[in-house]
Parts: C-alpha cells; sequence; structure tokens
C-alpha cells in the first residue's frame, strides 16, 4: 500500500463506547485515502479490542499507539502519535467527537502552505448522548437537524447546535472564515513540517483544558505560521462528559510563554526517546 498523504491522529482514554462511535464516523468519510493514528493515553483491553475489530471488519487503516496510564500525558502521546504517523499532512481531533463526513475533504480542501486551519464542534448534551446508538451513528442522521436533536436543543441538554450548519458557498464562506481563530485542539490540520518546526506538543502541560492548544498556536505563530478558522465546514460532533480539573500549573506555563515566546519546547518530538 502506498504511503498516505494524510494523517488523523485522534486521542483517547478509556471511553470505548464513544470512540466506537467516533470511528463509524471516520469510516463514512468521503475521502477514504488517509491514514488513522489512535494516540491512546493508557486504555485498558477493552479499546485495545475495539480498535483491533475495526482494524479487521473496515478499511479504515489504523495504527495503534499505545503508552501506559501514569496520569494524564495528552501531549506526550499526541507526540508519539506524530512520530507512527506516515503524512505529510496532519489532521489533529478527539476520540470524543464524531466527525461529519466531509470532516477530512474539508480540512484537505482548505490545505495551503504555511497555514493551520481548525473549526469548532456541536457539543450533544448529556441526555442525547446517553440514547446513542451504534445504528444511529452509523447511519449518519447525526448530520441534519433531526427532531431528537432539536428537541435536545430546546430542553438546553445540546449546546451550540449551529456550528451544526454547513456552509459552502463560495462566497459566503470565506467572510465567515476571515477573522483570525484560536487553534483548537478537537478539530486542527496543517503540514507535519509546521508540527516538526516547533517540535510538537509541549510535554510541560501535564493536564487537560487551557494551555496546550493556545500553546501550539502562539509557537506556530512565532515560527511564522497563520492559524485560520474553517467555521461552518470541517463540523464535529461532541460527546457529553463530565469535565474534569484544570491544572493551575498550566496557566503558568502559557503565561511563562507570553512573556518568553519560545518557539520550540523543550519537551517535544525530539525527546521522545528519553525516559520519564
Amino acid at each position: 500500500m502506498a504511503t498516505p498523504d494524510v494523517s488523523v491522529i485522534i486521542t483517547t482514554y478509556n471511553t470505548p463506547r464513544f470512540l466506537e462511535y467516533c470511528l463509524l464516523g471516520y469510516g463514512r468519510q468521503t475521502v477514504p485515502d488517509f491514514e488513522l493514528v489512535i494516540a491512546d493515553d493508557g486504555s485498558t483491553d477493552d479499546t485495545r479490542e475495539l480498535i483491533e475489530k475495526f482494524d479487521r471488519e473496515t478499511p479504515l487503516s489504523i495504527k495503534h499507539v499505545w503508552q501506559e496510564d501514569r496520569g494524564y500525558r495528552k501531549c506526550h502521546i499526541l507526540n508519539k502519535g506524530i512520530r507512527a504517523s506516515e503524512g505529510e499532512y496532519l489532521i489533529f481531533a478527539d476520540g470524543d467527537c464524531i466527525p461529519h463526513s466531509m470532516f477530512v475533504e474539508d480540512h484537505l480542501e482548505a490545505r495551503r502552505p504555511k497555514t493551520g486551519f481548525t473549526s469548532r464542534r456541536v457539543k450533544w448534551g448529556k441526555q442525547f448522548t446517553a440514547g446513542l446508538t451504534r445504528e444511529y451513528i452509523a447511519s449518519g442522521a447525526y448530520e441534519s437537524f433531526d427532531l431528537r436533536l432539536i428537541a435536545s436543543f430546546l430542553r438546553f441538554d445540546t449546546k451550540r447546535l449551529t456550528r451544526g450548519v454547513r456552509i459552502t458557498n463560495g462566497l459566503v464562506s470565506p467572510l465567515i472564515n476571515s477573522h483570525r481563530k484560536l487553534l483548537s485542539g478537537c478539530s486542527f490540520s496543517l503540514e507535519r513540517a509546521a508540527m516538526e518546526a516547533i517540535n510538537g506538543f509541549d510535554e510541560e502541560y501535564e493536564g487537560p483544558g487551557f494551555g496546550p492548544d493556545r500553546d501550539v498556536h502562539l509557537r506556530l505563530e512565532s515560527a511564522g505560521y497563520t492559524i485560520r478558522s474553517l467555521m461552518y465546514k470541517a463540523l464535529q460532533y461532541h460527546m457529553y462528559h463530565p469535565e474534569v480539573r484544570r491544572p493551575p500549573k498550566n496557566r503558568e506555563r502559557y503565561d511563562r510563554l507570553l512573556k518568553e515566546r519560545w518557539i520550540q519546547c523543550e519537551k517535544g518530538l525530539r525527546t521522545l526517546s528519553q525516559v520519564r
């Protein structure tokens, strides 16, 4: 098989139900020629068995990159995912998000040198997420505003429903996406060379939430890259889960970056071989 030109790197940790629905979404993509790298931050055998099942039974080209569970180390597993990937263009997403069938195509259509692209997601509510089924996801019904979803929105369960509107008009879309947009780790794409230029994700960020995404955005801009919006394209749908605690250390790390403005982090792609 030829080396894929694009790699989609998704993160996961002990949420096999979410990952199953996510993989069903990637199985529906209009652009089939991509590599899917699952960056696994220490999940148990349930996740491994699910991935092996999809690898056997679907046309998806899957790599499973795993590390020992030693706490939240998302940046480290993402760097391992980059190392394992083969594509010259990288798309980053989360394993708790289901992609629209044109998610990969939209990112590839936007592809430009020295430019990264980022999009946003619908936030499905707790009740709506609990009612999801494999059949519902496999059918692609979530891409339309069906009665279940509208009812969930009216109950203040699902949020940001308008982010599920896909706008492709050649005049309207550029106007919507003309403003600067902060990079979002749930959906962004760029050249492989861009991540290599900044030494990947900064592994000094040890917890979830504030920090890692903004850090990558700022260092990319310092390296001469532009981050542009893909609002109302590259759609995704986030499945509900409780928020996790955000450690203050991450904010302190980012505040230091704002002052010192380095481009390459010390603990990143090139330090993976070190034991820590």
